[in-house]
């Protein structure tokens, strides 16, 4: 979610932390892991590979120590670059690249 800020708003002391932790499993499949200890929401993946983009999985509530796991479907993991969307418990929507 997008919103305006205010010049005379002060900036957070501390950044928000990334939640996952990214198992590779094999050159076409890996696990991502909410290492948070909240529920997170909304989370969807997008991939970027030969120049191309695909989703990979549909919406999904991953709570504290759940794992995602995903498939690539054949297709090698090395310089694929992967997006992840994930909602927090304040509602705000963040979202994280990873390039394999």
């Amino acid at each position: 979610m997008l919103r305006l800020i205010d010049p005379e708003e002060t900036a957070p002391t501390t950044a928000y932390r990334v939640p996952w932790r990214v198992e590779m499993a094999s050159e076409s499949f890996f696990t991502l892991v909410n290492e948070s200890p909240d529920r997170l929401t909304c989370v969807s993946t997008q991939f970027f590979e030969h120049g191309r983009s695909r989703p990979a999985v549909p919406r999904a509530n991953i709570d504290q120590g759940e794992t995602l796991q995903i498939d690539l479907d054949g297709s090698r993991v090395e310089a694929t670059q992967i997006t992840i969307h994930w909602r927090a418990p304040d509602g705000v929507e963040y979202a994280w690249t990873v390039v394999l």
